[in-house]
């Protein structure tokens, strides 16, 4: 999962990675609120998802997000609004009333 030590660190992985995806222009990242919501409680769990959302690499880095879909490419079927809830609904679970 990703590892962001302070926010000052994760605010610079979100700029440097997360700018020109498709994702960002919903308003709220579904991968990034996994990590806010869960990342001190799974860091440890191995089997938490979000060891795939954000792999590390061998040196421990922050590697990139599983999910981005750039911008300008039309073709990629993740950009279209509905395929953006599944993906948010994968990642987050369904809501519970």
């Amino acid at each position: 999962m990703g590892y962001f030590a302070n926010s000052t660190e994760a605010a610079y992985w979100e700029s440097s990675h997360c700018g020109g995806c498709a994702f960002s222009t919903i308003g709220t990242c579904p991968v990034l609120m996994a990590h806010w919501m869960w990342g001190y409680d799974d860091c440890n769990d191995i089997k938490s998802r979000l060891h795939s959302m954000i792999p590390r690499d061998e040196d421990g880095e922050n590697g990139d997000c599983f999910a981005y879909c750039a911008k300008e490419d039309d073709d990629d079927p993740r950009r279209t609004e509905d395929a953006r809830a599944h993906k948010w609904r994968e990642i987050m679970g369904e809501r519970k009333e």
